[in-house]
Formats: structure tokens, C-alpha cells, sequence
């Protein structure tokens, strides 16, 4: 009886490609389980080590395979052998307890461990209140299961207070009191400074050098002069050939200097900007109010500080309005309580921003924009874009936030004060689209199930058709359950294989180094296929590969095929995972050597004639049949999701993309609130469809090189 081959971290994370310390767990573990959550994007990984690593290491690699596949928590539970427990892996298990959520810190910093036969003692220098919290959070169960778990033994664990529990904790006490008196103190003088600041409006401020950053962009401490007009500072421009006067006189502008510039003390700073906040603080006597005045060049930004008497605080808070522009002349000092640096100004004048304009002669219809409502990709507001667009000449503007519909109600407000019956706000939104007509096969409708299927796999350099290369082709001929040829060749794709391809194939450059080249093997597989329809576990991938390589051999690739992942989503709906090895266990068909082209393809002909079987059983004999009652029954909630744009073109339109949307929250929302293809077709009516970006359905079908066919039949829905 042949062993069960070894799971390994490669098998389970692909895309993976660890370094380091990251490889040598990699190389090392075996995979025994693997537990996910697809809602919560969560999972847990059981593996075997012989080795002990840290757990900064492992919690590294968890960080690591979470970024690349996307997900919120990966787990990574170790198993070692027990003899290599020992008492200083005690520190590593108390990191583990602490990561659980037990009470850890600070308790176990002085421990000492005794292990004995069966038990293990902890001792602390803490008091009965420590050790009665430490027993009531059950710190010491914690600590026994995780050791349970990493080696399989089982230790009574107790924790016990040191002999000079009493003398070590009173000096804890006295060095914990003596940092919150420091800091306390420091709070105070810091809290007296402050107030004495408050109090006097024209105290000289000393020279202070501060190490200071005051952009995160590139530029000039210059301002840049276009005209006698126009002055350039940080990022905005402002028109200076007329101004208000809001306090004080006149400034020279030929002094002015970006907010960058500011960086240290000084007398009669000029700079200019536009004010983002203001903010309001009666002080304690209650006769005054400071007010302090955000100012930016949208490259650097600064407050403006003034305190004045209570009564006079309303006419200020009139006259300087967030929004507008203002150059600002006065002192720069030091506000010792937050260390920043603030203008105490002298003089204020209102100046004109000079706004981004567009300039093309012929305006463009922007019909893809999201707003802040699109979560982590926009922080441009509705009514921003309304008047933007507006005062740039645009006719229209659409608005396609990711799943919501929530910016609607501010963009039509905005468009209403414009005042402006030419100008139109389309209302829109990039959907979740989820294709709910799926097929299995494309083509050869009137192919029955009676008839000969190749059945094929591949194993190649990569996962991109257009860069990685095939390096074996392995095909049976099948009908009826029967295997009546074989076809199996290695490929030599001309460039290394990557290593962890190798580890993953077992398909060495040595074995591959006296193999043909694809230009060869291709005809000969085509004349090996006929005109029989193939069948692969997910048959885009592998089509995608014989095609590419098809078109550059100038080879018509015109055969029909299926696709057993989605035939097998529809037959067997309630298997986790319907991968390969997983489907070849659910029928009891024995083991094989899994990523090897010619095992694979066997193991497939037989898990098709076992799928091919039960849609017998159901009155289903030709593809065209199965086709059909696959998109009767298919889950929305288990389809891959593009992204799609659709547009409203009138009120119709409107209540229906309302609609789809309600129903993609309260009917099919996982993960996403998905739109399926049969609801957008009931509600199709004054919509406009867009394919969307890169994630959207034509795109991706582009780049997996999908067949005419496919393309073709994505395309006519748009």
C-alpha cells in the first residue's frame, strides 16, 4: 500500500514565495489540517515541525501569506515533537498565551519555572491579588493547552508566588510610583507653561533650531512669481493683483515665502494659504478666546494663533471663513505645550485662489469617478465633483461609487444650486457582478455524454498564459467511464522552472532539458484530440495555454470544451473546496500523484465519469441540457464577482438601479453585494452596461485568453 504523499506549505499557499527563515518553515512543515472561513477571510493552518522556531518568526509568516492572498487573519498552529520541550521555550509560550488573550503581561517578566515529571510550577514575585486574577482569567489552563498542543504533553500547570513575593512587589510599587510622579510633574509645568502663553500676546520667543518636516513633497522654499498677478505657493496659486484687507495694513508681497519655509522663530513671516479649520477656546478666566486657524498650501500647513478679548471673537470668526485664501503676516513662535510652530499674525488679507482649470477645448464626460463614499478610494466629496466639473466647462459628470448609491442625494442638491439646466449629473455605480448563466461547456451543444471526451491536464512554469511556458501535457481518451488511449509528454518551455514550481511538480530542468519544444508536441496533441470535446479542471487556465501557444504555432484551436470545477459546483453543492484531490476523496477513488499531468488526467477522467453518471441519473444525456439547468440552479453567493459600471439614462433607469441595489444588500450580499445577471436583465430597462476596469468580466476574460466563443458571448451582454 502506497503512503499517503506529505501536504506541504507549498501545496497549500502557492503563491507564496517565502525568504529566509520564511523558506525554511516552508520547506519544513507538513500540512495535517487546514480549517477556512470564507466570510471572515480567516484561516488556520496545523503543521508538523522538527524543528523549534520563535514565534515572532511564525507570527512574520502568518503576516506574510495574509498580505498575499488577501485575507484578515492567518493562523499557523506548530506541532513539534515533545522531546524538544524544555523550559526555555517558556518565554515563546507565554507570547502565545498573551497573543490568545489571556492575562500575561507584566506578571510573567521575573518568572521562574520548575518542571517536573508531569507538573510545572510558575512562580511569580506578586502578591494573592495577582495570583487570584491570574487563577479567575485561568492563565494557568491557557498554558497547559498551548503546550498540549505544540507537544503533546500534558503538564499540570500552577503558578505560585515567589518565597520574596511581599519585599519584590513593595519595590514594583515604589518604581511605578516613582514614574507617575515624574510624569505628573512634567504634565504640570508642561500644563503651567501653556497657561502662562495664554496670557501674554506680544513675549519675545527665542531662536529654537527644531528638526522639522515640512512636506511630503518635493519643492522650493521659494514662492514662484508667474506675473505681477499670480503667485505660486506649495501647491495652489493665488491671485494677488487684488485683495481685502481683513486686519492691519498693507504687506509687502514680495516678502511672502511658502509655509514650508517656516522653520524656525521669527519676525514678520509673510506666507499665504487657505484656511481648512478654525477652532475656538475660551480661556479659564473666561474674559478672553484663543483661536487658532489652520492654513495650507496643500504641501505643508501651519496654524495661525491669536488671542483676543470675548466680545471681539464673533467679528473675527465673520471675517475669516474656511474655504477662502488669506496672506498672512506676523511672528512665528514656539507653542511649548504641543512643540509646534504657529503664526501669531499682525496683518490679514483676503486673496483669490486660483483654481485648476480645464483647459481642452473640447470637454470629455468623466463616466467612471467615485466619491468618498467609495471606502479606501476616493475622499473627493459629491458636491466637490459637481462643482468642479461645472466650473471646468464638463456638460456631465457621472458618479459610480462601489456599491452604494449614498453620494445621490448630495450631487443632485449641488446641481440644483448651480442653477445650470444644461448641466446633468449621471447617476450611476460600479456594481458587483456575479455571471449566474454560468456554463460548464462552450460549444458542442449536441455532444451527449455517450460520446468520446479527452480529458487533459498541464503543468506549467506559472499561472500567466503570456509569460510562463507548458512543461507537460498528459491526456486519456475516455468514454463511458473507460479509458480507451493515452497521451503523456513532457515540453521543454526554454527557461528555468521556478523552484517553487519544482517543489510543487516534482518537474526538474534536468527532466525537461531533452524534451521537445511546444511547436512540436502541439500538432501531435491536437491530432491526439480530434474533433472530441476536452475536458479540465478549470478549463480556462488550462485552454488559456494551448491557445496562446496555438495562435503563435499559427494553429487553429477549435475544439469544444468543459470545465468539470463548475460542473462539480452544480452536482455537488455542498463540498467545501472542489479541488482536484478533494473530488477524487469524495468518490473513494484512491490516491494519486497529484500535479503530474498524466495522474491528474486519469484521476479527472474518472471523477467525470462518476459527474457524467449522476447527471444521467437526472434525465441530463447532452451538454446543451446541462448547460441549461446548471443556470437554472446556479448560487449567486458562490460565483466569482467582477466589477461592472452601470448608468442610469432616466427615471426608469433610476428606480430600477435602486433596485438591484437593495436586492444586492438584503438578497445576495457575501463579502460584497453582488448584482446577478439574471435580476440585471429583469431590470435592465433604462440602464446603460459598462465592463468597468481591469476587475471587470471582458478584461480578465481578455487576459485569461479566453476562447472567441466566451468573449464573444461576455461582449453581447454589454
Amino acid at each position: 500500500m502506497e503512503s499517503e504523499a506529505k501536504v506541504t506549505m507549498y501545496d497549500k499557499f502557492r503563491r507564496c514565495t517565502p525568504q529566509g527563515i520564511h523558506k525554511k518553515i516552508f520547506d519544513e512543515a507538513e500540512v495535517t489540517k487546514l480549517k477556512a472561513d470564507k466570510a471572515l477571510r480567516i484561516v488556520e493552518v496545523h503543521c508538523n515541525l522538527k524543528n523549534i522556531y520563535k514565534k515572532s518568526d511564525i507570527y512574520s509568516l502568518e503576516n506574510e501569506i495574509a498580505k498575499e492572498y488577501g485575507l484578515s487573519c492567518v493562523r499557523i498552529m506548530t506541532h513539534y515533537p515533545p522531546e524538544l520541550f524544555n523550559i526555555g521555550y517558556m518565554n515563546e509560550i507565554m507570547r502565545e498565551a498573551a497573543r490568545v488573550g489571556t492575562v500575561i503581561n507584566g506578571f510573567f517578566n521575573d518568572m521562574t519555572v520548575e518542571l517536573g515529571e508531569d507538573n510545572l510550577k510558575i512562580k511569580i514575585p506578586f502578591g494573592e491579588g495577582g495570583i487570584m486574577l491570574l487563577d479567575t482569567a485561568k492563565t494557568a489552563d491557557v498554558i497547559q493547552n498551548i503546550i498540549y498542543s505544540e507537544f503533546s504533553l500534558k503538564f499540570e500547570v500552577t503558578i505560585e508566588q515567589t518565597s520574596d513575593a511581599s519585599l519584590k512587589y513593595q519595590r514594583f510599587e515604589e518604581r511605578q510610583r516613582d514614574i507617575i510622579n515624574s510624569q505628573n510633574a512634567e504634565i504640570i509645568a508642561r500644563q503651567q507653561r501653556y497657561e502662562e502663553q495664554e496670557n501674554v500676546e506680544e513675549a519675545k520667543e527665542p531662536e529654537v533650531e527644531l528638526e522639522h518636516v515640512a512636506s511630503l513633497f518635493e519643492g522650493s522654499d521659494a514662492v514662484e512669481r508667474k506675473n505681477e498677478s499670480v503667485i505660486k505657493s506649495g501647491r495652489m496659486q493665488f491671485d494677488v493683483s487684488s485683495f481685502e484687507v481683513i486686519f492691519g495694513g498693507e504687506i509687502d508681497i514680495d516678502n511672502v515665502v511658502p509655509i514650508r519655509a517656516i522653520q524656525n522663530t521669527a519676525r514678520n513671516i509673510v506666507t499665504v494659504g487657505e484656511v481648512f479649520q478654525i477652532n475656538t477656546k475660551d480661556t479659564k478666566k473666561g474674559d478672553k478666546t484663543n483661536i487658532t486657524i489652520g492654513l495650507t498650501d496643500k504641501d505643508s500647513s501651519i496654524y495661525v494663533k491669536t488671542i483676543v478679548p470675548i466680545d471681539r471673537s464673533g467679528e473675527i470668526l465673520d471675517m475669516i471663513k474656511v474655504g477662502k485664501s488669506y496672506l498672512i503676516q506676523g511672528n512665528v513662535k514656539l507653542d511649548t505645550f504641543t512643540n509646534d510652530l504657529y503664526i501669531q499674525y499682525s496683518d490679514v488679507l483676503k486673496v483669490k485662489r486660483i483654481l485648476r482649470e480645464d483647459t481642452s477645448p473640447q470637454k470629455r464626460v468623466e463616466l467612471h469617478l467615485h466619491t468618498c463614499m467609495s471606502s479606501m478610494d476616493a475622499i473627493t466629496k459629491p458636491d466637490e465633483v459637481v462643482n468642479t466639473a461645472h466650473r471646468w466647462g464638463h456638460n456631465a459628470v457621472a458618479i459610480t461609487d462601489h456599491g452604494n448609491l449614498q453620494s445621490f442625494p448630495v450631487a443632485m442638491l449641488a446641481a440644483e444650486k448651480l442653477g445650470d439646466d444644461d448641466f446633468k449629473v449621471i447617476y450611476g455605480l460600479e456594481g458587483y457582478f456575479v455571471d449566474d448563466t454560468m456554463r460548464a461547456a462552450y460549444r458542442g451543444d449536441d455532444i451527449t455524454f455517450d460520446d468520446e471526451f479527452v480529458v487533459f491536464d498541464i503543468e506549467t512554469t506559472g499561472l500567466s498564459p503570456i509569460n510562463c511556458k507548458i512543461t507537460e501535457i498528459g491526456a486519456v481518451i475516455t468514454k463511458n467511464g473507460e479509458i480507451i488511449d493515452k497521451y503523456n509528454t513532457f515540453v521543454n518551455p526554454g527557461v528555468p522552472i521556478p523552484e517553487n514550481i519544482v517543489n510543487l511538480t516534482g518537474i526538474t530542468d534536468e527532466m525537461v532539458a531533452d524534451a521537445r519544444d511546444i511547436s512540436e508536441v502541439l500538432p501531435e496533441f491536437f491530432a491526439f484530440c480530434g474533433d472530441r470535446m476536452l475536458v479540465a479542471h478549470n478549463a480556462s487556465f488550462d485552454t488559456s495555454f494551448i491557445r496562446n501557444e496555438a495562435d503563435k504555432c499559427g494553429i487553429p484551436f477549435t475544439n469544444p470544451y468543459m470545465d468539470t470545477v463548475a460542473m462539480s459546483h452544480y452536482i455537488n453543492p455542498n463540498l467545501k473546496n472542489h479541488k482536484l484531490n478533494t473530488l477524487a476523496k469524495h468518490y473513494n477513488l484512491g490516491n494519486f500523484n497529484h500535479h503530474r499531468a498524466s495522474d491528474d488526467a486519469e484521476m479527472l477522467a474518472m471523477i467525470f465519469a462518476k459527474m457524467a453518471a449522476r447527471l444521467k441519473e437526472e434525465g441530463i444525456f447532452e451538454i446543451s441540457r446541462m448547460n441549461y439547468v446548471m443556470s437554472e440552479k446556479s448560487d449567486p453567493l458562490k460565483l466569482k464577482t467582477y466589477h461592472q459600471i452601470i448608468l442610469v439614462k432616466n427615471d426608469v433607469g433610476l428606480k430600477n438601479l435602486y433596485k438591484l441595489v437593495s436586492d444586492s444588500y438584503l438578497k445576495y450580499y457575501k463579502r460584497f453585494p453582488r448584482i446577478p445577471k439574471t435580476r440585471l436583465e429583469e431590470l435592465r430597462e433604462g440602464l446603460i452596461i459598462g465592463s468597468a476596469c481591469e476587475a471587470g468580466e471582458l478584461f480578465r476574460a481578455l487576459l485569461e485568453n479566453r476562447s472567441e466563443d466566451e468573449l464573444l458571448e461576455i461582449a453581447s451582454f454589454y
